[in-house]
């Protein structure tokens, strides 16, 4: 397996871990439970993108700029800054399209 596809899984899992710092400063158990709960379902993704298939990766990353818009209209009311979400997910959306080329152009 490439390095790329180590380093992509790494970064799915570190990326999706990120919200854990919103939601400890958020002081609502609540939102830090339900971040830690996400955080680890990207850290499985990233896990089995690199064990079993590298296309899996790049939905983790399609899907957590999903989980980032949730946050934009604070449909999860976890307290961001207002510009991280859409930030984020447009990076995990790009960093998506990279990679997904990167597998499928070759």
């Amino acid at each position: 397996m490439p390095y790329s596809y180590e380093i992509h899984a790494l970064l799915l899992s570190s990326i999706g871990t990120i919200y854990i710092g919103f939601g400890l400063l958020d002081s609502s158990p609540k939102n830090t439970a339900l971040e830690i709960i996400i955080a680890a379902l990207f850290v499985c993704i990233a896990i089995a993108g690199y064990l079993v298939s590298p296309v899996i990766t790049g939905v983790g990353f399609l899907m957590h700029g999903i989980w980032d818009f949730l946050h934009h209209p604070k449909i999860v009311t976890t307290v961001v800054p207002k510009w991280y979400p859409p930030f984020c997910a447009v990076y995990d959306w790009v960093l998506a399209a990279c990679f997904f080329s990167s597998l499928f152009l070759k």
